[in-house]
């Protein structure tokens, strides 16, 4: 099972029968059982990646086991550059390079074409005037984690027509 965060809800372990007990055992990675002797506890603290746990079931001398592997697939947490205002229709934009997942620039609102959506600083052309909103997001299997940078651009145009001759006061 894929989670994004650190928590799972509840596991599916078999319930022990009559004169049967069971523990749950982390066997690859980490997590902290709300309760270790429920088949269908929930488990907190779990490291980036796969976390192994293991159900065993027993009875007498007897045993029998059964693993569940869960990844904690959470991105990096995003982070851009500060907002801001500009006089052109382009500029840098920039987020965190990710440590986990694969970032990614969209355009949350507004306009712009990015030179390489897929670097994590990177020019932004034709911007609209007025408020844009460009997102980056990170991913990493299902999860995400997206931060927001507005660049307002207050770009003006200035026309005075053509120049006017004159012969002297009319």
């Amino acid at each position: 099972d894929e989670v994004c965060g650190d928590f799972y809800s509840e596991l599916n372990g078999n319930q022990p029968g009559v004169g049967e007990t069971g523990e749950w055992t982390v066997t690859g990675g980490t997590g902290t059982f709300a309760d270790a002797t429920l088949y269908n506890t929930s488990v907190t603290d779990l490291s980036p990646g796969e976390n192994r746990l293991t159900w065993t079931v027993y009875r007498g001398s007897c045993q029998n086991s059964d693993d569940v592997s869960i990844f904690d697939n959470t991105p990096s947490p995003a982070t851009v550059s500060s907002d801001k205002e500009i006089c052109d229709d382009f500029t840098v934009i920039a987020g965190n390079p990710p440590a986990t997942g694969v970032g990614e620039w969209s355009v949350a609102a507004g306009s712009g074409v990015f030179d390489n959506s897929l670097s994590n600083t990177t020019t932004v052309r034709d911007i609209g005037p007025n408020v844009n909103i460009y997102r980056w997001t990170i991913t990493n299997g299902t999860c995400t984690s997206q931060a927001d940078v507005t660049i307002t651009n207050n770009s003006v145009i200035s026309v005075v027509g053509d120049s006017i001759f004159t012969c002297g006061p009319e």
